[in-house]
Parts: structure tokens; sequence; C-alpha cells
């Protein structure tokens, strides 16, 4: 993460880094970014990008976990305030609706952070999670357990399994759409999209699906 030095910075200054580092993961993905391109982009010294950030690694896990994660955060905390007052069901299509907003109202972030997910290299995706993906995993997961002992989930569900099947969902389900029916993140049948998807996480494939 950054350093005291970069913390310091003017506003406008940490800005013109952060669009710098932005536009070239958005091009170039993490692996072929070069932080030359960075700073020749952002207008700094190469020896005054050293005192911000350790290296690369660093720098992406500061636009991926602090700039990008706190605008995801942005969509969904309205979600998370009414939690109490929605189905479990609820919950998740709300979830998914605000990444559709996130995706349309901050592309080139979407872009970045769809990218991370499909990185390959373990010490990489480790280094910039860190605990925020154990936190958010045993939050859900604790979810999940109270909507269990309510009765909105069955007792028999697997706790983890039902984890992992709606965060894939919720990785893959945008791009899978675009790839197989050319929409965009602004097409509204999107949404219906998200309709028909939980309602096949909500009632299974037996035929007891409506609507």
């Amino acid at each position: 993460m950054p350093f005291q030095t970069f913390i310091n910075l003017p506003e406008d200054k940490k800005n013109q880094i952060i669009d710098a580092a932005i536009e070239e993961f958005y091009k170039m993905g993490f692996e072929k970014t070069s932080i030359a391109k960075v700073i020749e982009r952002a207008g700094i010294p190469r020896g005054s990008f050293y005192q911000y950030f350790d290296g690369k690694t660093d720098l992406y896990k500061y636009i991926i976990v602090d700039v990008i994660g706190r605008r995801k955060h942005e969509f969904s905390g309205t979600v998370l305030a009414d939690i109490e007052k929605l189905g479990f069901i609820e919950i998740i299509k709300e979830l998914f609706i605000s990444g559709i907003q996130f995706y349309r109202a901050f592309p080139r972030m979407a872009v970045v952070a769809t990218e991370f997910v499909s990185i390959k290299d373990k010490e990489v995706k480790k280094s910039v999670l860190g605990e925020s993906e154990q936190i958010s995993n045993m939050y859900f997961l604790q979810l999940i357990k109270e909507r269990k002992e309510k009765g909105e989930i069955a007792k028999e569900v697997d706790e983890e399994m039902l984890l992992f099947l709606i965060n894939s969902l919720n990785t893959t389900f945008v791009d899978y759409f675009m790839e197989k029916t050319n929409m965009n993140y602004d097409d509204d049948s999107l949404v219906g999209a998200v309709d028909k998807m939980l309602a096949i996480l909500a009632n299974g494939i037996s035929g007891k699906i409506r609507g």
C-alpha cells in the first residue's frame, strides 16, 4: 500500500497518479503494465514513484482495494444498509445490479477489476486481497447461517457451496452475457438476465421455476 509520502500529496497530484495507473492497467492489464509508462503518463520523476509505492504490485493493490473497492462500495452500501429488510435472493440481486451500475459509471475501473479476477498468479492475488476476501466470505457465510435459521434457506443447503456458487456467478455473469448476447452495460435487459439467473438459484432446476 502507499507510503505516507503519497498520502500527504495534494489531492490533484494523487488523482493524477491514480488516473495514470488506471488507464495503464485498463489498456495493458497487470502483467503487461510498465511502471515506466505509468510514470510517463502521470508526468512524475521515476524516483518520486518509489517514494510513493514499493512497486507495481503495491500500486495495483492500492488501485484494486482502495480506489476501485471504495467506488464499488458506494454502489453496494445502500443494499447492505437495508439488509435486514431484504430477502436473501433480493440481497444478491441488488448486489448484482449495483455491480452493473458500477460498470456503467466507471467502465475503465470495471475492466481493471474484472481483469484482476482472471489473473493466474496466486501470489499477486494473495498480496492484493490480503484478508479482505476472507472477511467478505465470513460475512456472507454468517448471513447464510442466519437466513437458514429463519427458514429462508433450506437447512440441507451446503453453506460453503452456496457461497462459492454466488461468488462464481458474481464474477462471471456480466462477461458471459456480453460474450453470448452482445449486450453492453447500458442494456436494461441485463437486469432481466439477473432475474432469470437468480430464479434458477432460488428454485433449482426441478421444474418449479416461475415467471
